[in-house]
């Protein structure tokens, strides 16, 4: 009995040691966390095999965060590194982290030009050597000196109405041509008369004419200057300008564009008579028309201004007289003029 009672005596004194080394471990002020009474109530203690599966996660999941964690860490801290921790209404306002406006900046002059010592600078690339357009035949400028007339062939008559050639007769009621390769500022004709033809025929204008002359600067039937020696009322010379800018056969101005010229001298004129030879001939200069007969002066005159556009060839008309062409001489153009083509046409 009383080693029991020793025994329990012991036992009681172990237990309060025990009692005490706890107090002493256990901080005098415990922290209380609001909600952490019901976490930190004991629950049943978990079984030996439950404490194993709890032990194995845990071991292997507090040494080895797993990737997706470390690069979740790895970001927030490159991102974070360098930008130090502001203190609250320490932030930089948002226009410093905004790039700086474009600064207006004025243009770039040019060059300044390279002195090239009073020679021309090279060209960028080889000048062009095609050969220019020839000029556009315009107004012809006034003659100031005697033209010089060359004997025509028969090969440069362009007869746009009737028949004609040098060395023949002329008996067609009508007779139109002019000379290709002449120049219209001057023209002589040779003629032995022969009369009336043998059929007579009126005028567009419906008027009887009996009549022979010069063509000159004969553009087209509807553009030129007559000198025609008329019979009818009575022998005189008679001038006019035929101007019809833009038309180019009697379709397109019949005998309209007339404009007649007054001479400022004239002298009466030889008659006509069958079997005898003549010479007509007329020249510009500067704007005035002089007209001979035989070398003898017959008419003298200004010309108006519609004279000055015209430009052509020179030739021959003639109304109902029959009459021997000797000889057509005009100057020789450097270009030819007038109409391209030689095409007939009936009509004044």
């Amino acid at each position: 009995m009383k080693a029991l009672l020793l025994v329990i005596a012991i036992a009681g004194c172990s237990k309060a040691k025990q009692s005490e080394s706890e107090q002493q471990i256990a901080p005098p002020n415990p922290v209380v966390v609001p909600g952490a009474d019901a976490a930190e109530e004991p629950g049943p203690e978990p079984s030996s095999k439950a404490a194993a599966r709890d032990d194995k996660p845990l071991a292997k999941h507090d040494d080895k965060p797993s990737k997706a964690t470390e690069k979740r860490d790895d970001k927030a801290v490159a991102k974070h590194d360098d930008k130090p921790a502001r203190a609250p209404g320490d932030e930089i306002p948002p226009s410093l982290f905004e790039p700086p406006p474009p600064v207006a900046t004025e243009p770039t002059p040019p060059p300044p030009a390279i002195d090239h010592g009073g020679k021309p600078p090279m060209p960028d690339k080889a000048p062009d050597k095609s050969p220019a357009p020839p000029p556009v035949a315009t107004e012809p400028l006034p003659r100031t000196g005697k033209p010089k007339l060359v004997a025509m062939a028969n090969s440069s008559l362009c007869v746009t109405t009737g028949t004609a050639a040098i060395g023949a007769r002329v008996e067609k009621a009508a007779m139109r041509f002019v000379a290709k390769g002449s120049e219209g500022d001057a023209a002589a004709m040779t003629f032995t008369f022969q009369g009336e033809t043998a059929t007579v025929k009126k005028l567009a204008s419906g008027q009887d004419r009996r009549q022979l002359g010069l063509k000159l600067r004969a553009e087209n039937g509807c553009n030129l200057i007559y000198v025609m020696w008329r019979l009818d009322p009575k022998p005189k010379l008679d001038i006019s300008v035929k101007s019809n800018p833009g038309a180019k056969d009697h379709k397109g101005c019949g005998a309209g564009g007339y404009t007649k010229v007054k001479p400022t001298k004239s002298s009466p004129l030889p008659t006509l008579v069958v079997g005898t030879r003549y010479t007509l001939r007329a020249e510009i200069v500067d704007d005035e028309l002089t007209v001979t007969v035989d070398d003898k002066l017959a008419w003298k005159g200004t010309l108006p201004e519609s004279a000055r556009a015209l430009r052509g060839p020179a030739g021959i008309r003639s109304d109902n007289l029959a009459f021997d062409l000797e000889s057509f001489s005009a100057p020789s153009a450097s270009v030819a003029l007038g109409n391209a083509k030689c095409v007939a046409e009936d009509g004044d």
